[in-house]
């Protein structure tokens, strides 16, 4: 079914780097931008621009969209930056939250905010995947220096950080 015909409320998520984060995949993320005059992320992959492009082309059309949320996640086990919990340690393993921190960063940004051409639209994805990447390096210093990653919620709504320094989830079994 075609997005612009759903009459009810509707939640799309896409994973603009299409991939797990690894060390050989981030090398060759690096070897591409370098060729290919692109700017280098750090700690994130650089996304692949053209389903986000296609994605918010179509969503434009569909008139109950209003916004594009992005989210950037942060994890650390101890001192291990970028180290988030197995799907085994999230269900059976009983207080997660004294090995793991999680934190979440969110900004909201209007649909028609965004750029309108292809090529611009690109661009933008590509600098919030810049703004992701300085956002992890300074989590990365803070946890390097035994600093908290704290609390913040600005006051536009627009833009949140949320510490959570519990991972607590239900599940019934």
């Amino acid at each position: 079914m075609h997005c612009t015909y759903i009459t009810f409320s509707t939640g799309l998520i896409s994973f603009s780097e299409a991939t797990r984060f690894t060390a050989t995949k981030y090398d060759e993320a690096v070897a591409w931008c370098t060729a290919n005059n692109k700017p280098v992320p750090k700690h994130t992959l650089h996304p692949r621009v053209k389903g986000f492009v296609a994605t918010v082309r179509n969503l434009r059309k569909a008139p109950h969209v209003k916004a594009v949320y992005d989210v950037t996640i942060a994890y650390s086990n101890g001192k291990l930056f970028m180290s988030p919990p197995s799907f085994f340690d999230t269900i059976y393993r009983p207080h997660l939250h004294r090995s793991w921190r999680m934190y979440a960063h969110v900004n909201r940004y209007e649909l028609a905010s965004l750029p309108e051409s292809d090529q611009e639209l690109a661009s933008w994805l590509e600098s919030r995947w810049i703004e992701k990447g300085r956002k992890l390096a300074s989590l990365e210093t803070q946890l390097r220096k035994g600093e908290q990653w704290g609390d913040h919620f600005s006051t536009d709504m627009k833009t949140h950080d949320i510490f959570l320094p519990s991972i607590t989830p239900s599940v019934n079994i």
